[in-house]
């Protein structure tokens, strides 16, 4: 750019000013972009179950993404917690196993705001983000008792 100094004042030439303009609208457009399905967002934290396509009757779940871990805690049968590795790329989420060495299976993924779309070639299943305390990372982090957080499960799972 080329510039001109008056009266301690930067004069940026017409067409400066123009690349300038067109440089800042199309950051504005990808930030937008971004912000509605952005490849590169984090799925750290809870999530319940929102959607199924895949099958009709469906258990209410919940899953807490941990950076490495995701937990799922069922309401049936018998209100079961486990784990499983996983890696995310931003349009991918891949289960891992074998100490993380091998993959499981792989999935197409779309995060939105407050939405997780994970599709397979059978159909989708959305999770939604949990806001709220007595959640299952707190179980696992030892911050809350499992009672405490399956009341709040519980309670969760009939507003659902």
């Amino acid at each position: 750019m080329q510039e001109k100094k008056s009266g301690g004042r930067i004069r940026i030439k017409k067409n400066s000013k123009i690349v300038f303009a067109v440089l800042l609208s199309l950051n504005l457009v990808s930030c937008l972009n971004t912000s509605k399905v952005g490849p590169k967002k984090d799925i750290v934290g809870n999530w319940f179950i929102s959607k199924n396509t895949i099958l009709k009757n469906f258990y209410y779940q919940e899953a807490y993404f941990d950076g490495k871990e995701v937990y799922f805690f069922t309401s049936q049968p018998n209100k079961i917690l486990f784990s499983n590795g996983y890696s995310y790329t931003g349009d991918k989420l891949a289960f891992l196993a074998n100490e993380r060495k091998d993959t499981v299976n792989v999935f197409s993924i779309l995060h939105h705001n407050e939405t997780l779309e994970i599709k397979t070639d059978k159909g989708v299943i959305e999770y939604t983000r949990i806001k709220g305390d007595k959640t299952l990372s707190e179980l696992v982090s030892d911050k809350i008792s499992k009672e405490s957080y399956e009341i709040a499960f519980s309670k969760r799972m009939k507003e659902k």
